[in-house]
């Protein structure tokens, strides 16, 4: 079997003029958008349909059914046609929870607990709210072994 093709030495370097009329046009992009988001009341309205995005997307792996669209009427105060969608608003609060916390809090076993307290608000397994696993879990099909 071949070896994957690596660097031999790391940090690799790199040479900016390359790609340096795409980096520029990125940079230019993004002050735009700095000086945009600035004159919005509140910011983080920006981005939110986008850390919405990304919960739904990242909580997948776990054979939630929800969408975007569920996640945002449920925030908007409609109630949850899934019990999926109240797990994916979790994530998403958790994460915002855990951007605005590590700007001044350090990453510890009790920030993870608040985490994953936040995470499983209202949900399966709210029981075991800010405690951990004394077992092993893996993602997989029920029945699977580990193995599988």
């Amino acid at each position: 079997m071949e070896k994957p093709n690596r660097p031999k030495n790391l940090p690799v370097k790199l040479d900016y003029s390359i790609f340096a009329r795409e980096l520029a046009d990125a940079a230019f992009e993004l002050g735009k958008l700095d000086g945009l988001q600035r004159q919005l009341p509140d910011p983080s309205l920006l981005i939110s349909p986008l850390t919405v995005k990304e919960a739904t997307t990242s909580s997948k792996i776990e054979g939630t059914k929800s969408t975007v669209s569920d996640v945002m009427r449920y925030e908007a105060g409609e109630l949850a046609k899934h019990p999926d969608t109240i797990e994916v608003a979790n994530y998403r609060q958790a994460s915002l929870w855990a951007m605005k916390k590590l700007g001044h809090r350090k990453l510890s076993l009790s920030f993870i607990k608040d985490l994953h307290g936040i995470l499983l608000n209202q949900v399966r397994g709210h029981v075991k709210r800010g405690a951990f696993r004394d077992d092993q879990v893996f993602i997989g099909k029920d029945g699977d072994t580990i193995k599988d």
